[in-house]
């Protein structure tokens, strides 16, 4: 079962299409500028934005195969282990609880497959019913303007 079975069995329509080139695009122009604070050692450093993957699998130890995809990978190096963020789009959230297992299947899948510098954040839009919801019980929530649904 892949994550996204955990969400909803929906299929993922034009606005989760339009969703996650509108983010991919965004981030895109960011490559170099935007950062993720990552500990290595003691001391937090600024790791800037390298590049930006829609989705982007997620392999088993050993390269065994593919346990997961993320609809977009952001990942930030500069010489260190690369880190990154795993972001799961929902154009509507259906269910809070299907959204948070979503987000926790990802985050064990990247430990699982060595990613150890790895989160995994949830973006919906910032007029969705559920999002104050979301926000108490998952820690790492974006949002994107509502202006950018698909019609």
């Amino acid at each position: 079962m892949t994550p996204s079975a955990w969400h909803d069995d929906a299929p993922k329509d034009a606005g989760h299409d339009k969703m996650q080139a509108d983010f991919v695009r965004y981030y895109r122009g960011k490559i170099g500028g935007a950062t993720m604070k990552v500990t290595y050692e003691k001391d937090p450093t600024d790791v800037p934005l390298s590049r930006v993957i829609a989705e982007f699998p997620i392999s088993a130890p050993g390269n065994r195969g593919i346990i997961a995809f993320a609809d977009v990978a952001l990942r930030y190096d500069n010489g260190y282990p690369a880190a990154f963020r795993f972001v799961e789009l929902k154009p509507r959230i259906r269910t809070v609880g299907g959204l948070v297992r979503q987000c926790r299947a990802i985050e064990y899948a990247a430990g699982s497959g060595g990613l150890r510098e790895a989160e995994v954040i949830a973006c919906v839009f910032d007029d969705d019913p559920k999002l104050d919801l979301l926000r108490e019980l998952y820690p790492h929530v974006w949002t994107m303007p509502a202006r950018l649904r698909a019609e």
